[in-house]
């Protein structure tokens, strides 16, 4: 007997099985998990290396070719490729796809470590990064203004940024291209000189005046005080440069009532002026 026989002389089997295999495609496909990025293991890792000043042929000889000696001891390894322009030099690795991805990131990023120290020193910087099906950019927004300094686009960009990460389903939010604040000092060779001062002692005074250092904690008989001194560098309105600025302010459960709080720190041109005892440390002045 064929199968179209019995097909249509058992017509009651026949319609009952298609409705069986309607139903198991109906719940299959209900219970498939679906989303816009599915999340999959991409056992792809790149490695880039930032070397500034060098030559393709520099980056080849001094980065890429040892790299790539201790990539190829790994195993199971599908695909080797890298490339080096001025400077920078990008080395991509890739498994089979049968292998668990995030023990193949651990192995590059082990070998990396270990290779790290027979690298140039002047290497600026050395990343592994492993390729992922959530790294999807799904909005780009562009702050532009004629009139504003870079300084308060920067912070409507930080606020911007910080708002976009606590949203409901973001991965992480970033900004960029807003140019690296930094402070310009011009040196006076001849004053400092007469001073009996090194322009490296300068710059290490400017930099260490733009730290946050912990003042301890007090202790006398008549309550405890926790000293908070703070400094940070702001830019100046409507110049370019920017001013070091000066904070100090005491906070305590118990205070004496003779003991009064500091006034805030005054500008004397450009330069802000406290209270300090032989170590560094505020003084807040009592009666």
């Amino acid at each position: 007997m064929k199968i179209s026989d019995f097909a249509v002389k058992r017509w009651q089997f026949t319609v009952i099985l298609f409705l069986m295999l309607t139903a198991l495609g109906v719940t299959s496909w209900r219970r498939i998990p679906r989303s816009e990025d599915p999340v999959f293991p991409i056992p792809i890792v790149s490695i880039v290396a930032v070397y500034p000043g060098a030559t393709p042929e520099d980056m080849e000889q001094l980065v890429v070719d040892k790299i790539e000696d201790k990539l190829r001891a790994l195993e199971r390894v599908k695909r080797l490729t890298s490339g080096a322009e001025d400077g920078v030099a990008v080395v991509e690795i890739e498994f089979e796809p049968d292998v668990d991805a995030d023990r193949k990131e651990d192995e590059v990023l082990r070998e990396m470590n270990s290779l790290r120290p027979d690298l140039p020193s002047g290497l600026a910087r050395l990343s592994v990064m492993r390729a992922s099906s959530t790294n999807v950019n799904i909005l780009q927004v562009a702050i532009v203004s004629d009139v504003a300094p870079y300084a308060q686009l920067d912070s409507l960009a930080k606020r911007l940024e910080d708002a976009l990460g606590r949203l409901q389903g973001i991965k992480k939010a970033e900004r960029w291209a807003a140019p690296e604040r930094q402070l310009h000092v011009n040196v006076d060779l001849e004053r400092l000189a007469r001073l009996g001062m090194a322009p490296g002692q300068l710059f290490q005074a400017v930099a260490s005046d733009n730290s946050s250092i912990p003042g301890g904690s007090v202790e006398s008989p008549a309550g405890a005080w926790r000293p908070a001194t703070g400094g940070s560098t702001s830019p100046r309105r409507g110049a370019t440069g920017r001013r070091t600025k000066y904070s100090a302010r005491w906070s305590a459960a118990h205070r004496p009532a003779s003991c009064a709080s500091p006034t805030s720190p005054t500008w004397a041109g450009d330069t802000a002026t406290r209270r300090t005892s032989g170590d560094g440390t505020a003084i807040a002045p009592c009666s």
